[in-house]
């Protein structure tokens, strides 16, 4: 279960938060970019906080974008298709994504009209850092009218310390301008990385000594 919820936490779904946008963040976006094509090793964030490990994650992307694959102990346990639609905005990559199931679905079919996720990246050489929408604050700025759309924030469980956010839904209206004047604002994004991939040469084989990736 871990592992989906990394998969998805890849692609913008920060455990249960979930921010989705109707329009893209620019008008000419690119499909992919040959540096994020790769074996990379998953290191999330808040694995250092709660004092896991997750040294045995990788995801593969493959040529185009167009699929991720995650790994754990050199076992693929999950695949997906995607459309990135990426741009330059102020000295960072913002990229909208698109998430399909297995027969070509919009794994976000019950709000059709919002497609996209959001996520920032800092490319580094090697290193690729992913931020997050910060999903309370686009809750606050729906809440107090700056921008268009729904925030569902339904009450927090106070049963754990760490889910001090509770579940967390934006479905954020809005065309092409006015999601590019949203995405240079301070408080659009998390200021932390959520995820940092490290490229590597390959996936450590699996326990059973059988290595199961097809990296590209």
């Amino acid at each position: 279960m871990r592992l989906v919820l990394a998969a998805l936490l890849f692609v913008g779904l920060a455990a249960c938060q979930r921010t989705l946008f109707e329009s893209l963040p620019a008008a000419d976006t690119r499909s992919c970019d040959a540096r994020w094509v790769g074996t990379w090793h998953m290191d999330l964030q808040d694995s250092h906080e709660s004092g896991r490990s997750d040294d045995s994650m990788h995801a593969v992307i493959h040529e185009g974008c167009s699929r991720i694959d995650y790994f754990e102990n050199g076992v693929e346990q999950h695949r997906f298709s995607m459309a990135l639609h990426a741009a330059r905005i102020a000295g960072f990559d913002v990229v909208a994504v698109e998430l399909f199931d297995d027969e070509g679905e919009s794994m976000f079919a019950e709000h059709e009209a919002y497609p996209f996720v959001y996520l920032r990246l800092a490319t580094k050489h090697d290193r690729i850092e992913l931020h997050f929408v910060d999903d309370e604050a686009v809750s606050r700025m729906l809440r107090n009218g700056e921008i268009e759309g729904t925030a569902v924030v339904p009450p927090r469980d106070r049963r754990s310390p760490r889910n001090h956010h509770g579940f967390v839904q934006n479905v954020v209206k809005g065309d092409t301008s006015a999601m590019a004047r949203l995405v240079l604002r301070p408080d659009m994004f998390a200021a932390d990385p959520a995820i940092v991939l490290t490229r590597v040469d390959s996936i450590p084989k699996s326990d059973d000594g059988v290595d199961t990736s097809d990296a590209p």
